[in-house]
Formats: C-alpha cells, structure tokens, sequence
C-alpha cells in the first residue's frame, strides 16, 4: 500500500482504496485483491476509520483447462503400463476425476451394459492419507456413464463385488 502508508487515516478516501485495486488488478487475481483490500479495510477501522466506502473489484476470471486432443490421448495411452491404460481410458473417454477412477468397485461396473456408476471418491485424510469416501466430490458428480466396449473391456475384474477396480492412489 505505497501509495497511501503515508497519509492520516481519516484522510484515506474510497478513491484512494479504487486506485489502489486498479492499480494491484494489472498483477494480482482478483482473489488476492479482496484478500488485500480486507485486511486494509480491517485496519482501517480498528483504528477507528468510519467512513462507508464504496468500492469496485475486478471479476474473478474462469480458470482455463485443456483437455488433451485425441493425438495425446492415443499417445498416452500407448505409452502407458497395462496396469494404467485403463484407468487413463477411464479419465480421456469417461470424464472421470482421479479420486472417483480409485473409488471404483467391481459393483460399479455393468460390463453388459457398457456403464460405471459414480457414486464415491478416494480423498485425502488429514493425515495425508487415502481413505474411500461414499459420496462424490459434489452432488451433481453421482452419475452413470456410457463408455465404449473396448473401454470396459480394458477394466480389471473380480468375483468379488466390493474389490477396487484399482489399487494406486489419486495421486499415483
């Protein structure tokens, strides 16, 4: 806050704070920004600063994600180890987070009908661990989805219906 460390208090004005956020949005997220100007405003009236001030901050942007084109897609999953081509088919054909691909049980799988049924995800535990978690990462992430034969093929079984498809971790 060089522009105005040396000014009263009292004297500090929402066109001051205005510049202050145009001047930070050439640089910082808007996140940052309203992280910033709370603490100024914070301290501003703890020292007893009672002006109402008014103020515009600069909209959050979407975060930009690509998604592999089908070259690398094919690349990939050429290059990768049997044990994980199906789990990389999983995530390119099925859309599916890493932590729900880990979740996956035999039961989730209809091989006759070509579906997986997401219904759970493997989380972080505070003890920086993986534990099974009976509910996606949000409410609109229980769904059933349509994958191609050759995908479902690729799919480990198992007579046993509560067997994770997959051993590794989200983050392996």
């Amino acid at each position: 806050f060089d522009t105005i460390k040396d000014i009263y208090v009292q004297d500090v004005d929402s066109q001051m704070i205005q510049r202050l956020i145009n001047d930070m949005a050439i640089d910082v997220s808007a996140k940052t920004i309203r992280s910033r100007i709370g603490f100024l405003l914070s301290a501003l009236y703890y020292v007893g600063y009672d002006r109402k001030i008014k103020l515009r901050y600069p909209q959050k942007r979407p975060s930009e994600r690509t998604a592999p084109d089908t070259n690398e897609v094919y690349a990939l999953i050429n290059e990768a180890d049997d044990s994980i081509k199906p789990a990389i088919c999983l995530a390119a054909f099925g859309t599916l987070r890493r932590g729900e691909i880990c979740a996956l049980k035999q039961k989730d799988i209809s091989r006759d009908m070509n579906t997986v049924t997401v219904h759970a995800d493997m989380v972080r535990t505070p003890q920086n661990t993986f534990a099974y978690k009976d509910m996606p990462k949000t409410f609109g992430s229980y769904r059933t989805v349509q994958l191609p034969k050759e995908v479902i093929r690729l799919l480990p079984e198992s007579d046993d219906p509560e067997a994770f498809l997959f051993t590794c971790t989200p983050t392996a």
